[in-house]
């Protein structure tokens, strides 16, 4: 998998390639698997505004994963919390960012699962 940096040069290289308006090349970029971040840096707008237009618009990719993959996904941390990992060995077992894993912790702490 590629880094961060290496996936933003991408992204910035393939956008100013791009003819459209700003939300022609950010559905572009989108449809070309670029992460809410990633399109976000390159940009220059805020993830939440991208995120707001692109669920308005119902715009959808083949990678994106259901919600309810993402309740599986919190089970299972929960479970590895459980078994005393890390949130980095959580991270790299699920092949998942730590900044997602500490948002499912959250979620979990929220719902009164854990402390």
């Amino acid at each position: 998998m590629e880094d961060f940096e290496t996936r933003v040069k991408n992204a910035r290289r393939d956008y100013k390639k791009m003819k459209g308006t700003l939300w022609d090349n950010i559905d572009e970029l989108w449809e070309k698997g670029y992460s809410l971040r990633v399109i976000s840096e390159t940009t220059g707008l805020t993830r939440s505004k991208i995120q707001r237009y692109i669920s308005e618009g119902n715009k959808s990719r083949i990678d994106d994963v259901p919600t309810q993959n993402r309740d599986v996904r919190v089970r299972q941390t929960f479970n590895l919390l459980k078994q005393g990992l890390s949130k980095k060995d959580i991270a790299n077992k699920l092949n998942l960012n730590p900044r997602t894993v500490d948002s499912y912790i959250k979620q979990l702490k929220n719902q009164g699962v854990i402390e």
